[in-house]
């Protein structure tokens, strides 16, 4: 993907608009700066991608985005979603028994359902948030009797129906 003298990667696409564009999320190579690229499905089969993508805010990565273009993704230590551009944090306790050192989103849904990780760099776990507003959620705390799952390490992604896939441990 086109940016300045180098190029970009891509990490994310929505689906085509009733216009046959899309938006791809993905980074600037060679800073990391996080961008947002419109992409045109032509009559001829070929693509149209804008010259001067969204940049985004440095130093965060973008990592998801769902069709009403909410872009989520992560800073060194924060779950990231941006609206219109504009960035909100995601939940993520700070103080107390329930201290998170570090949240990630990875995914995010029509709904706006965003799954991701949360936790220690050594010990994540698989985490969502219903919604920018929501809280922090373990989905670990889901499994029930008898699973042979003793955890969840990280939810990698998300669909329209809410399903999530991820990863864990016996």
């Amino acid at each position: 993907l086109p940016f300045g003298s180098a190029g970009g990667t891509a990490k994310a696409v929505n689906d085509n608009d009733t216009a046959g564009i899309a938006q791809v999320a993905g980074f600037q190579d060679a800073t990391q700066t996080p961008l947002v690229w419109d992409v045109q499905s032509l009559p001829d089969g070929t693509l149209s991608v804008t010259a001067n993508p969204v940049i985004l805010e440095v130093g965060t990565h973008t990592t998801g985005i769902n069709n009403g273009g909410l872009i989520c993704g992560r800073t060194d230590v924060d779950a990231v979603v941006w609206t219109s551009g504009t960035a909100s944090l995601l939940d993520r306790p700070g103080k107390g028994k329930r201290r998170v050192p570090r949240a990630w989103a990875w995914d995010i849904s029509e709904s706006g359902l965003i799954v991701g990780e949360a936790g220690d760099n050594t010990n994540p776990r698989a985490c969502y948030w219903d919604g920018i507003n929501g809280s922090l959620t373990y989905l670990d705390e889901s499994l029930e009797a008898g699973s042979p799952l003793q955890g969840l390490s990280s939810a990698e992604a998300v669909n329209g129906f809410g399903d999530i896939v991820g990863n864990g441990w016996i």
